[in-house]
């Protein structure tokens, strides 16, 4: 791999660097091995609980979405049989 060093290119340079630096993120606490970042039960119900939320609010406007669409098929199909009928 190229490296940084090896060009001038203030673009070149800053793509270089982004990927030679390391990208772990750093969560300080006081005992990493065991106090690690955990979410509490709390937090992960109200995690699901947005989820679930939002997934019905997807649900009801699909479904709204679907509604309509089938009304305007009727709606057209209403409108051609007229149409048929009054050229016969």
């Amino acid at each position: 791999m190229p490296e940084p060093s090896n060009h001038v290119n203030a673009n070149i340079l800053e793509y270089l660097n982004h990927f030679k630096a390391a990208r772990l993120i750093h969560i300080a606490c006081a005992n990493p091995q065991k106090d690690g970042h955990k979410r509490s039960e709390k937090e992960k119900a109200q995690i699901l609980a947005a989820i679930q939320t939002k997934k019905a609010e997807d649900k009801q406007f699909h479904e709204r979405i679907i509604a309509e669409r089938a009304e305007e098929k009727a709606r057209r199909d209403d409108f051609k049989k007229k149409v048929f009928e009054e050229l016969k």
